[in-house]
């Protein structure tokens, strides 16, 4: 997973325990490492589900994190365009 920065540098994101915020300039880069920081901690987006007979858990930010044959890629926006992206980045 990358995250472009408002300078447009590409930056990978992994996550890293007690990071440091302050110390990174982009605030778009320090705001996502934080709600993504975030989401792993708190296991917000881990789910539970039973597949033919067997519960498994699978945490999506992990997946989503860990991908390395999808080009994952979150980059700044403006509040009023729509999405218009043809290799569909968030």
């Amino acid at each position: 997973m990358h995250i472009q920065s408002l300078a447009g540098k590409m930056v990978p994101y992994h996550f890293l325990e007690n990071r440091t915020y302050e110390t990174i300039s982009d605030r778009f880069i320090k705001n996502t490492f934080t709600a993504l920081d975030y989401l792993h901690n708190t296991n917000a987006l881990t789910i539970t589900y039973n597949d033919e007979g067997v519960t498994k858990t699978v945490d999506i930010i992990d997946v989503l994190t860990d991908d390395t044959t999808n080009n994952i890629t979150i980059i700044p926006g403006n509040i009023l365009t729509t999405h218009r992206n043809p290799k569909n980045r968030v």
